[in-house]
């Protein structure tokens, strides 16, 4: 769909910037939820230690792992 077809169709187009969320309240609150067991991320994360740089570039390009953490 083409902006001008949004125009026609009186269809309204919105984003957001971050999610739109303030950092000053939504960090905080995230590790409230973590500190209590609200909030599992454990398993959308995967480390590899630093001399593997090239498989977790490789991991996250082919889909594979959601957040790659390099570890020293």
């Amino acid at each position: 769909m083409y902006a001008l077809d949004l125009l026609r169709s009186g269809k309204i187009m919105r984003s957001a910037i971050d999610g739109d969320a303030d950092p000053q309240q939504m960090i905080p609150e995230l590790i409230r939820r973590r500190a209590g067991g609200n909030f599992d991320v454990d398993h959308l994360i995967t480390t590899y230690p630093f001399d593997r740089i090239a498989d977790a570039i490789a991991d996250v390009t082919a889909g594979k792992v959601i957040k790659a953490v390099l570890t020293w």
